[in-house]
């Protein structure tokens, strides 16, 4: 069993990144929040309509995971710590 002493406890909250919580706080409200009710609530009926059949969900979740993740959600996250932290874009990506 592992024994957490003050003085480790003291240098975990001092080591706290402010800006990183930022960062994740600023994506989380922006895009999570507010562009994916957006997406899967407007955009999605639109391009997939409603049916909720097995094969609809499955072309849902495809075009979630091979093209929406990657070509939208994790750029941004990217560019969203990037803007905290004020780095390039290019930084951002590295």
């Amino acid at each position: 069993t592992a024994v957490v002493t003050t003085e480790e406890t003291k240098e975990e909250k001092a080591t706290t990144d402010l800006r990183r919580n930022a960062a994740f706080l600023f994506y989380g409200a922006i895009y999570q929040g507010i562009a994916q009710e957006y997406i899967y609530n407007h955009l999605y009926p639109v391009l997939f309509g409603t049916d909720i059949s097995i094969t609809s969900v499955l072309i849902k979740v495809s075009f979630d995971l091979l093209l929406q993740t990657t070509l939208l959600t994790l750029p941004i996250a990217y560019l969203s710590k990037a803007f905290i932290y004020k780095y390039g874009i290019q930084e951002a990506f590295r």
